[in-house]
């Protein structure tokens, strides 16, 4: 990986004669970059390859309509590049875009000082008509303008994205029926996330998760499932037992692209555009209640989260029980358009308390678990592996 640490170029208003400004770009031996300049009409500047070579001061092609870019240029051995920008007379007031393109396809990067992504554009660089006008107030307007495009990048910055999700539970604890796929073990769930893209590779997302667990032991000749009951009370009927648990839940994750990491050290590898892989890993802290009961009458047999010291055996406490999560699976994306995509994930809770299900059994392992298999939709603010450079 090659990083581009600083771009240097004097940003300050300038005249309406024509104008130079050079500029520098320092960072490590071989980064490659590119550098785009617009005026306020859309229109693009031409970069003189004898200019952008040596830094001598030559006559461009001044702008055009047409799309024109420096393009895929290196950092020397010393990891510098120099080069220059003509600015043209004007007989009004004008104003460029500057903006330059981290290579990717090069395995180049900006420092993280810079930008988060791979385009880093500079503060609007003003031509004024009136000569009149103080450097003063130029380089006030310079900075209200540059705060407002800070503003605007902060609501709109590509890399995040906003997903809503449901869920189905599958409790793998204490109380269950054997077997994999049985629908006492399942409940339902909804989350909302906020996702942040770093790098093509990596996006960490925070989460908020509503949900329920449940699951069900008979005590009959035939399930033998039922082999030890947690009863401090004394309180069980000998039928068979139940629990219902409801929880919220706020997770931290890391989601690496799998197809976006093979490509990065395979470049020949050609991942698939419309479906993403990715291998989620994280933590979490999970507040839930939690009641057990007598399968076949409801009554009561204890509980987690509920006021049962004092007697009040189904009154539920202002405070939840805590706990934390540890979270690993895999999520599937689907790209629908643009800028939304179908996800599907199945993700595994593996929680440092043994009470998810009211129970602490011996010959179980002393945390319980669950798993999250969940549908939603994901709305990207734009992707950064989207920017075209």
């Amino acid at each position: 990986m090659k990083i581009i640490k600083k771009v240097e170029i004097n940003t300050n208003p300038i005249t309406s004669n024509l104008q130079y400004k050079n500029f520098t770009v320092i960072g490590d031996p071989g980064a490659v970059f590119s550098v785009t300049v617009t005026n306020e009409d859309n229109s693009y500047y031409n970069f003189s390859e004898e200019v952008d070579q040596n830094g001598t001061l030559k006559t461009a092609l001044g702008f055009a309509a047409t799309p024109a870019k420096l393009f895929q240029k290196t950092l020397n051995s010393n990891g510098i590049y120099t080069g220059a920008i003509q600015f043209p007379v004007v007989t009004d007031n004008d104003e460029y875009s500057v903006i330059f393109y981290a290579d990717q396809h090069f395995d180049t990067f900006f420092d993280s000082s810079l930008t988060t992504n791979s385009v880093y554009a500079l503060p609007v660089i003003y031509q004024y008509l009136d000569t009149t006008l103080t450097q003063e107030t130029a380089i006030l307007n310079t900075e209200i303008k540059s705060i407002n495009n800070i503003i605007k990048g902060l609501l709109l910055s590509k890399g995040w994205a906003i997903g809503l999700n449901y869920g189905l539970t599958q409790f793998r604890g204490d109380i269950k029926e054997s077997g994999f796929l049985k629908s006492s073990s399942f409940s339902n769930s909804y989350s909302l996330e906020i996702e942040k893209q770093i790098n093509p590779q990596l996006r960490i997302s925070t989460e908020v998760v509503i949900g329920n667990l449940v699951g069900l032991r008979y005590n009959n000749a035939t399930s033998k499932t039922l082999m030890q009951i947690d009863d401090p009370y004394e309180n069980y009927e000998g039928i068979g037992e139940r629990f219902e648990n409801d929880f919220v839940e706020y997770d931290l994750k890391f989601c690496i692209d799998i197809e976006s990491l093979i490509k990065k050290h395979y470049p020949r590898y050609k991942d698939k555009k419309k479906i993403s892989i990715f291998y989620n890993f994280g933590v979490g802290i999970n507040l839930f209640r939690s009641v057990k009961q007598n399968l076949e009458t409801g009554t009561y047999i204890y509980a987690y989260g509920y006021d049962d010291v004092n007697g009040n055996f189904l009154e539920m406490n202002n405070r939840r029980v805590r706990n934390r999560v540890l979270q690993y699976g895999v999520s599937v994306r689907y790209s629908v358009m643009k800028n939304m995509d179908i996800k599907c994930s199945s993700i595994m809770s593996l929680s440092d308390s043994d009470y998810l299900d009211s129970s602490s059994m011996s010959y179980q392992p002393k945390n319980d678990r669950f798993r999250v298999i969940s549908f939603g939709i994901t709305y990207n603010f734009g992707k950064i592996d989207e920017v075209v450079d």
